[in-house]
């Protein structure tokens, strides 16, 4: 079942390559990839998936290595999720 947002992907890559794309895009592993038809929908996004914990665990990761911008960039992902 579908429920909350989700980016759709072409057929041209496989669910594992979507699942990667997605988590590359995002910085957390979709909870579902499903065939629907023409293309691929992955996630879910934002508030109905766990980005928020995601965000959380990016900044903890790169607290060595944050610069202004990075923290800036974060920020701004913080701010499209909520």
């Amino acid at each position: 079942m579908i429920d909350g947002k989700f980016t759709a992907y072409t057929k041209e890559t496989t669910a594992d390559q979507v699942a990667a794309l997605f988590e590359q895009r995002h910085g957390y592993t979709p909870d579902q990839v499903e065939d629907a038809g023409a293309v691929w929908l992955v996630g879910p996004l934002g508030e109905n998936g766990n980005g928020r914990q995601s965000l959380t665990r990016r900044a903890e990761a790169e607290r060595a290595e944050m610069t202004p911008e990075r923290a800036r960039q974060l920020a701004l992902e913080w701010e499209a999720i909520t």
